[in-house]
């Protein structure tokens, strides 16, 4: 028997109205309460409507978006239950009715439940009707289907894949694991450690998001102009021009890329925090075969760019993979790490339109180089449709380049990153995200001293980082010619060299942000009553060892920039020196005793700032 108050409404009644009066003054706590009393009952009015499960999470879904909208029109807030009802009632009908605005959309569980769907009656050109099927398969054994069915099921799931660069990690995720894997919410709901009702939520969201990127692919664009417009007018093309006078910061084309997107999309950051934020500016890899240039691009491309856009506000999304009929693939240690998206999926070029219409540009790890044959990573900030072609920036005269869509789609090695920020970040142009000192200092040192920890799936090659590449780079020169790659070290030297530089300039910028925040301290203190005397600053231990950490990487610098004019890129195929071998080994010799006892006085800071807190 339900409680009731002295008027005999029910103390439930009760509750609801003054949950609902807290919402109608915009406490979306109070109204998330009310969601979790009623949801169940809504799903249940939906589901007696439609007598369909999945249709009625829709139709839930929809009905208290629309609830949380207009709940401040709600006049008797003690209705607020048979008011949510009516809505449901409401969105129940326009789903079920024909000719009315879903009639178009047609929602992927919108057939009627007595109809048997099979492969002989599914529109394999509609993303809702193969959802649909793909989601009767839970209650079916994957056995009991047709061969045709299979290959179908096969087709579709590769189809549908190529939309799902819309989605977050979580959504797809989720997404995959429902519709592909055919788990149940509730064990998906124990997996992504969530419950089962969030579960509902996140497919409901997915589904919509693949239903637009699905529409965006059958309906021709028509971007906004977003740049300066050629090709006689043709709307369809956007160019998104960088600045003639823009100069390279550094060269490494992953971090100098990812400073010229972030200068395209008006946020523009300090190059060197960019070097060390993703590590770049202290990192060390060089194969084990030879000198060649290679170790420069091996790490989770990834995971780095993924980390370091997030510290911004930025969200990333990939299209990344490999043609698996590819005799030869660039860069197989990284190569191995992605996922194969074939050459005929819509998701490529539509995943470069999309970013480009919301303007942004899309990094691109380019394998189509001229001299001096290094892959680089640019920037695809243009497209042309009447052409089919593809404008993208290049680290070489004249600077930008043309591709045609089927070089892009066809590459034997393609990996696409594309960037937007985060909604509540929009507006955001500040610094990235700070860590901790110690964090940031304990990352510094683990890069330098053991490598990034990214290792290759792939046992040939192989490759030695971070100190320990010193004596693998002096060892190629010891063992003479046939470990030598004159082009390759060139690279290597002009990359790691430029990385040292922006490593000193790094490490005085935290040693400029540490000072600041131990004056804020000491501020605080004051004002406190427990220190009196601000006049001079406290000197700690740690100081001195921090500035001997950056004279090492000055020192260390120093010496890289010496190999630089020893064997200037590109160093081309000249005849081999031996005294140039024994000078650069002595060179690098030097570099790593100095890094080393950097490494030292960096452990002896670390410790010093953990035995503080």
């Amino acid at each position: 028997m339900l409680e009731t108050t002295a008027d005999g409404t029910t103390i439930e009644t009760m509750e609801d109205r003054i949950l609902t009066e807290r919402a109608q003054a915009g406490d979306t706590e109070a109204f998330g309460e009310l969601v979790r009393r009623h949801r169940t009952s809504a799903r249940s009015w939906a589901r007696s409507m439609t007598r369909d499960t999945h249709m009625a999470e829709d139709i839930v879904q929809d009905s208290l978006i629309k609830a949380f909208l207009h709940v401040g029109q709600l006049i008797d807030s003690s209705r607020f239950m048979g008011w949510l009802q009516a809505i449901v009632r409401r969105q129940a009908q326009m789903k079920l009715r024909r000719g009315g605005p879903y009639r178009i959309e047609q929602p992927f569980t919108s057939l009627k439940p007595s109809q048997t769907m099979d492969s002989a009656n599914i529109d394999w050109g509609d993303v809702d009707h193969i959802l649909q099927f793909l989601s009767m398969q839970l209650t079916h054994k994957q056995n009991e289907l047709n061969p045709e069915t299979l290959y179908l099921r096969k087709e579709t799931i590769e189809m549908i894949q190529s939309f799902l660069h819309c989605l977050n990690r979580k959504e797809r995720g989720i997404f995959e694991a429902y519709f592909f894997k055919q788990w149940s919410p509730d064990e998906i709901a124990a997996m992504f450690q969530t419950t089962t009702q969030s579960v509902y939520t996140y497919i409901y969201r997915a589904k919509r998001k693949v239903r637009e990127a699905h529409s965006r692919m059958l309906v021709p664009a028509s971007p906004a102009k977003l740049g300066q417009e050629e090709n006689g007018g043709n709307d369809r093309m956007i160019k998104l021009l960088l600045p003639k006078s823009r100069t390279r910061k550094t060269t490494s084309t992953l971090i100098d890329t990812v400073s010229m997107m972030l200068d395209m999309t008006n946020h523009t950051y300090n190059v060197s925090e960019l070097m060390g934020r993703s590590g770049y500016a202290f990192r060390l890899r060089i194969s084990g075969l030879s000198t060649y240039a290679d170790g420069v691009f091996v790490f989770d491309w990834q995971e780095v760019l993924r980390q370091l856009f997030d510290g911004m506000g930025y969200e990333t999304a990939f299209v990344s993979g490999q043609l698996p009929d590819e005799g030869f693939v660039p860069l197989v240690p990284v190569a191995s790490s992605f996922p194969f998206a074939k050459s005929r999926s819509p998701e490529v070029i539509n995943f470069v339109r999309e970013y480009l219409i919301a303007g942004t540009p899309v990094m691109f790890f380019d394998t189509y180089v001229q001299k001096p044959f290094t892959f680089e990573w640019s920037l695809i900030y243009g497209y042309d449709d009447g052409r089919q072609e593809l404008y993208v920036t290049d680290s070489s005269a004249p600077y930008t380049k043309t591709i045609t869509y089927e070089e892009l789609t066809t590459s034997s090695l393609r990996f696409l990153c594309g960037i937007k920020k985060r909604p509540e970040q929009v507006k955001d142009t500040g610094p990235i995200a700070s860590s901790s000192m110690e964090e940031q200092l304990s990352r510094i040192a683990r890069i330098a001293v053991e490598g990034d920890g990214y290792s290759p799936r792939t046992p040939f090659p192989h490759y030695v980082q971070g100190l320990e590449a010193y004596d693998a780079w002096r060892n190629h020169l010891k063992q003479g010619e046939a470990h030598i790659n004159l082009h390759g070290m060139s690279y290597l030297i002009r990359v790691y060299g430029d990385a040292r530089r922006h490593a000193v300039t790094y490490l005085r910028d935290l040693k400029d942000q540490w000072s600041a925040q131990k004056e804020g301290d000491c501020r605080v203190t004051a004002e406190s009553g427990m220190v009196q005397d601000l006049g001079t600053s406290p000197v700690y231990p740690m100081d001195e060892a921090y500035d001997h950490v950056i004279t090492c990487y000055e020192e260390s610098a120093r010496m890289w920039a010496k190999l630089e004019r020893l064997f200037p890129f590109p160093c081309g195929t000249g005849s081999f020196d031996p005294e140039a071998m024994v000078a650069a080994s002595d060179l690098l010799k030097r570099a790593h005793e100095q890094e080393k006892e950097a490494m030292k006085h960096l452990q002896f800071v670390i410790n010093h700032i953990r035995r503080d807190h």
